[in-house]
């Protein structure tokens, strides 16, 4: 079992990340990241810096997740997403 969170009226869990970081260094939401433009450029964590993964299935809300075997503490993803949006 894993904590979630809450960040303006969302639920953010370790593994489901809405917010990541492009190659630009910009920050994206998840709403922005097509099936189409998936492939296009890499999305990094904001609390770790690894490499995220866009997740845009038709079952489950769309999320950024990590590899299965990442560590990363979803508190430091949220100290640190309000500095950068």
């Amino acid at each position: 079992m894993f904590k979630c969170y809450k960040f303006e009226n969302m639920i953010i869990t370790p593994h489901k990340y809405p917010f990541a970081i492009n190659d630009d260094g910009l920050p994206i939401h998840i709403d922005n990241i097509s099936q189409e433009n998936r492939k296009q450029t890499h999305y990094y964590c904001y609390g770790c810096g690894a490499e995220l993964f866009p997740v845009l299935g038709e079952k489950r809300e769309h999320h950024f997740r990590h590899e299965k075997d990442a560590i990363c503490d979803p508190d430091k993803y949220l100290h640190d997403l309000p500095r950068r949006q």
